[in-house]
């Protein structure tokens, strides 16, 4: 008699609100009020009443704990798809042998709800560790916290109802054991709620499934999902994780070696997976972590074209630079990837910003490379045929032409106005005079035609006559003398 009198006070019965809720096939979450009292129950019995047929269904799920006010039942051969149910519970003592002691009278059933169809199965669970893979995303669950009431307070202190309130502001189905006391002085609720041990499987489940935009995904899953961005151009094996809420914009789990999904599908020309990430609202822009490099750089880097199209459309900057300083236009320019070039020219890709560890300018590697129509593309362009980089010695395009003795670009450079007098800062040494001391005799001739001054000295300084006259090129001697 004592024990009946014990858990009546404690547990559901007829009146008490029953409440249920559907987001995935074979799951529903059912929730219910509890009373003070310090009762003993040590289970709680789920059942369901069909709402089309009336059939009665008393035991599909069965939730341990005496101090729970809800449950995630799991049913999938009873939970199926459109099927509208009425929930109701019922309390159980049980001996520590399995023998039922006392069984109260099943509470009112809940409203009908309708199972519904969306996917479970795509929304793996954490690891057991969850504090440290999903407590940002409980503190943004809990951020602004509803009927949650906080401080100091146990099971002997305050009443079931209380309780769960509290835990029902988190969004749990589970109060914390009789008896475990709250910090009073916990500064948020996220800090009160971890102090108790049994709530993290609660949390996790409500995490991955009533909330799942919060989903977070461990470090297996990370790499599952990176793998398929990279290896696969299968939107379909991308979709589900994105679908069940992972973030976008997530990155691998290694902190120094991080690579976001745009990143890595830019990086192999996954358009499939490119146009799934970016409806998902990808940030655009976003960077490596070690390198800095954005997916456009990425993309622009390795030629491919309707990435580039894709990401530029979705508008991602043109000229946001790696941590060298270094733009997509550059990477492209340093390829010779002709169509990526004109396609970064005609979204507004400035053709003069430099490298910011050397100044080297996309026109002046088009040079170094010798890749001479994109060197044509950024002159009609704009770009300035005079701008130096700036190592150790500033030089321009025309003198690393001449350094090459590429008569194709210098010819290039001298008709869009390169100076053909500017020197390198090093040893003061025109182009004039270092075609002259290599014997570059065409290179001489064409800077001559248009007003190379032989009379700049270089190195020790020499003339470019006295160079060429040193060096015994004679072919140069009789242009110069």
């Amino acid at each position: 008699m004592a024990v009946t009198a014990q858990l009546k006070s404690f547990t559901p019965h007829p009146g008490v609100n029953v409440s249920a809720e559907s987001v995935f096939k074979g799951r529903v979450t059912v929730t219910w009020d509890v009373q003070s009292g310090g009762g003993t129950a040590t289970h709680f019995i789920i059942g369901a009443i069909d709402a089309t047929t009336g059939a009665r269904h008393e035991n599909i799920a069965r939730e341990e704990g005496g101090d729970a006010i809800g449950s995630i039942v799991v049913n999938p051969a009873e939970l199926t798809v459109g099927r509208k149910l009425h929930f109701f519970v019922t309390a159980i003592v049980e001996s520590a042998h399995g023998v039922t002691l006392f069984s109260s009278a099943p509470s009112e059933p809940s409203k009908s709800i309708t199972i519904q169809p969306k996917d479970f199965s795509a929304v793996p669970l954490n690891a057991i560790a969850v504090w440290k893979s999903d407590c940002s995303a409980l503190a943004k669950l809990i951020a602004t916290p509803r009927d949650a009431t906080h401080g100091k307070w146990s099971s002997a202190q305050h009443s079931g109802a209380m309780r769960s309130n509290f835990v029902r502001g988190l969004g749990l189905v589970r109060v914390p054991r009789l008896g475990k006391a709250i910090n009073a002085r916990a500064p948020t609720l996220l800090a009160a709620i971890s102090q108790v041990a049994n709530t993290a499987n609660a949390m996790r489940d409500v995490l991955r499934y009533a909330v799942p935009q919060y989903c977070t995904p461990t470090d297996e899953e990370q790499r599952e999902i990176c793998t398929i961005c990279h290896r696969s151009d299968e939107p379909a094996l991308l979709e589900p994780w994105i679908k069940n809420g992972i973030d976008p914009n997530m990155v691998g789990p290694t902190p120094r070696r991080s690579v976001p999904l745009l990143v890595l599908a830019a990086r192999e020309g996954h358009v499939g997976q490119i146009d799934l990430l970016l409806q998902s609202g990808v940030d655009v822009d976003q960077k490596q972590n070690h390198t800095g490099l954005t997916p456009l750089f990425i993309a622009a880097q390795n030629d491919h074209v309707t990435v580039v199209t894709k990401l530029i459309a979705a508008g991602a900057d043109v000229n946001k630079c790696g941590r060298l300083g270094a733009t997509p236009l550059y990477a492209a320019a340093q390829k010779d990837h002709v169509l990526v070039v004109r396609q970064l020219i005609e979204a507004g890709a400035d053709v003069n910003k430099a490298r910011t560890n050397n100044g080297c300018t996309p026109l002046i590697i088009a040079t170094v490379k010798k890749n001479h129509t994109v060197l044509q593309q950024l002159i009609a362009a704009g770009a300035d045929v005079n701008k130096a980089r700036t190592t150790q010695y500033e030089t321009t395009a025309l003198y690393i032409a001449a350094q090459n003795a590429d008569l194709a670009a210098v010819t290039m450079l001298i008709a869009a106005g390169a100076d053909v007098n500017m020197a390198e800062t090093g040893h003061g040494m025109t182009p004039l005079y270092y075609a002259a001391n290599k014997g570059y005799t065409a290179i001489v001739s064409k800077l001559l035609q248009h007003g190379a001054d032989k009379s700049i000295r270089g190195w020790m300084f020499e003339t470019p006559l006295e160079a060429a006259q040193r060096m015994n090129h004679a072919a140069t001697v009789a242009l110069l003398a």
